[in-house]
């Protein structure tokens, strides 16, 4: 077992930076609202496993996988609602939990306080194998889970959550107390195959009741959104590739991230603008240049949505990325 790690603290504007440490997820991030101050969080590095823990002032949707070969675990510390996956709202004391390669549609909202758990395998399955519960549970993860992990059922845990939390969101400017590192591992190991076990116990035969119905519509359309994004999309062309009705679309856009087809279009356009601005070198290209490849041509109209969005104008964006 690992006798150190890495623990690392940081305080940013840029919320992909705080999500781009999640310890190996492979994920992309979408900002949906603008952000109210400054993001925090932390992560642990150990040779076997991954901590995160983030405070998001954004309302952020992001996507990914989990790698291969490892389980995730996904808890909320803040107990805001708004919190989705792939359209499902999720309680407070819910937990999500995936496997090698489940595809994640995560929705968090403004004010979100989380904590992500990334821990190998084979740990995992030799622990439930000691519990008396078969490694084979894990399959059951290959479409992403969810179940409920309250103070009463599972004060241990529970505890760990919060503890690991607060652990995570304060600074340790002397790297954290080394030696006490493979204590944490172990409980963070034993407490993550309990919940492995009691959600796979729990969760419903019927995968498809977690992902909603509306998935294929939203995941269709946005996959045309993507392809399309700087030609000039009319909703009835967005509605053509999703195959469903200009009602089911839009409904299927609120349900997902609380906004429609159209306006969630202009996210993407905005934060394909930001992603560029800051790229290292895009000092060179007018920010008006970059703002029509996106599809904007009312260059007003983008500065207020481009502000609104972000808590910061366009040239603040480059000025920004042109000081790293």
């Amino acid at each position: 077992m690992a006798a150190n790690g890495i623990l690392n603290f940081d305080r940013t504007p840029d919320v992909e930076r705080l999500l781009a440490n999640v310890y190996k997820w492979q994920i992309e991030s979408t900002v949906l609202s603008r952000p109210e101050g400054i993001n925090q969080g932390g992560t642990l590095r150990l040779a076997a496993l991954g901590a995160s823990s983030n405070l998001l002032t954004s309302t952020v949707r992001t996507r990914g996988a989990v790698p291969r070969g490892h389980i995730s675990l996904g808890f909320d510390n803040g107990h805001r609602p708004g919190r989705r996956f792939a359209g499902r709202d999720l309680q407070g004391e819910d937990v999500v939990v995936g496997y090698d390669g489940a595809e994640l549609d995560y929705l968090t909202p403004a004010g979100f306080r989380g904590l992500t758990l990334t821990l190998p395998g084979p740990l995992v399955a030799q622990a439930l194998e000691l519990r008396g519960t078969q490694p084979e549970a894990l399959g059951r993860f290959s479409s992403i889970l969810s179940g409920r992990i309250d103070r009463t059922g599972f004060p241990v845990a529970r505890a760990l959550v919060d503890d690991l939390v607060r652990f995570l969101q304060s600074p340790h400017p002397d790297g954290g107390p080394q030696a006490a590192l493979p204590f944490l591992q172990a409980t963070i190991v034993d407490a993550s195959a309990e919940i492995v076990a009691a959600v796979a116990s729990r969760a419903t035969e019927d995968r498809r009741a977690f992902w909603h119905h509306r998935r294929p519509v939203v995941r269709a359309a946005e996959e045309f959104m993507r392809a399309n994004i700087a030609e000039p999309i009319m909703l009835h062309q967005i509605c053509q590739a999703a195959r469903a009705s200009e009602r089911t679309v839009e409904y299927a856009f609120r349900n997902f991230y609380g906004m429609g087809a159209k306006q969630y279009l202009k996210v993407l356009r905005l934060n394909r603008v930001r992603d560029e601005l800051l790229l290292p070198g895009s000092q060179a290209v007018a920010i008006q240049d970059v703002a029509w490849r996106a599809g904007f041509w009312h260059m007003g109209r983008f500065s207020v949505d481009y502000r609104r969005l972000f808590g910061e104008r366009p040239r603040e964006t480059r000025l920004r990325s042109s000081r790293h």
